[in-house]
């Protein structure tokens, strides 16, 4: 990543969220990534807690692009890698090209994914099956949203980065 010039502040774009909210709707529990900032191919996001439905290890959803079959993102239950021997949520997102899905689907314990869902940019409903059906979890729900770039946000985006460099630039001059 180039370095940016003094004054300049990164755009930080969020890509994909995982997230939990408790029965008010208030926030519990999230995840997320984002654009630009990769922390490498095959990270795991996870919901660090109990969130994760047992019956759901192993059935991953994979997430494909609109027109296209390649799997962006994938999300599920796996085990918590703390070793504590408990269910988490979490998802695998790409970076800046589709997901390997045979390593995906082994991250999940899985051999093949019991859906594959076009993204839609807004956030969607993963309560069933992978929410943790424990009575402490009642009324809460999950919910995922994987990224869809669409070309007004690309093009601000763009316009505002470009803006902030100009901005830099008469500033050094």
């Amino acid at each position: 990543m180039a370095a940016l010039p003094a004054g300049a502040v990164p755009v930080v774009v969020e890509s994909d969220v995982l997230q939990v909210l408790d029965p008010s709707g208030g926030l519990f529990k999230f995840t997320r990534a984002n654009e630009g900032f990769p922390e490498g191919s095959g990270t795991m996001y996870i919901v660090d807690s109990n969130t994760g439905n047992p019956a759901a290890f192993g059935h991953p959803t994979a997430f494909t692009e609109p027109n296209s079959n390649d799997w962006s993102d994938m999300v599920g239950v796996i085990l918590n890698p703390d070793g504590s021997g408990r269910y988490v949520l979490a998802f695998l997102s790409d970076i800046e090209g589709p997901l390997n899905q045979a390593a995906a689907l082994l991250a999940f314990g899985a051999v093949a994914p019991r859906a594959v869902v076009v993204e839609t940019g807004g956030l969607q409903d993963i309560t069933t099956p992978y929410l943790n059906p424990d009575p402490s979890y009642a009324g809460y729900t999950a919910q995922f949203r994987s990224d869809v770039p669409d070309a007004g946000t690309t093009v601000a985006l763009l316009g505002m980065a470009l803006a902030g460099l100009g901005i830099a630039r008469r500033k050094l001059a």
